[in-house]
């Protein structure tokens, strides 16, 4: 029972933390326009894909890995934004 409950705590941080980091991605100025962009007539359409693709190209490039792009690396946004989460939690 608890092994469940912590579980579910953590998965509830993890999507917590990707839905920050899909909406990091759009407002960010360096790389806005990953999930929602414009097609040939000029309309803003909804591209799961890119997400999916940026998520997987940490695997594809190393230097995604180097400081400078942890805001954009999937696995490290993550990483961070659950522990601070944990952390303010802890606090509270």
């Amino acid at each position: 029972m608890i092994k469940d409950k912590l579980l579910e705590n953590i998965l509830l941080k993890v999507l917590f933390a990707t839905f920050i980091w899909i909406l990091y991605l759009e407002i960010n100025p360096k790389i806005r326009g990953v999930w929602l962009r414009p097609n040939a007539e000029n309309k803003i359409i909804f591209c799961p894909k890119n997400i999916l693709n940026l998520v997987f190209f940490c695997f594809k490039n190393v230097n995604i890995w180097k400081l400078q792009f942890w805001d954009i690396n999937y696995f490290y946004f993550t990483i961070i934004i659950v522990s601070l989460i944990t952390l303010i939690r802890a606090k509270l």
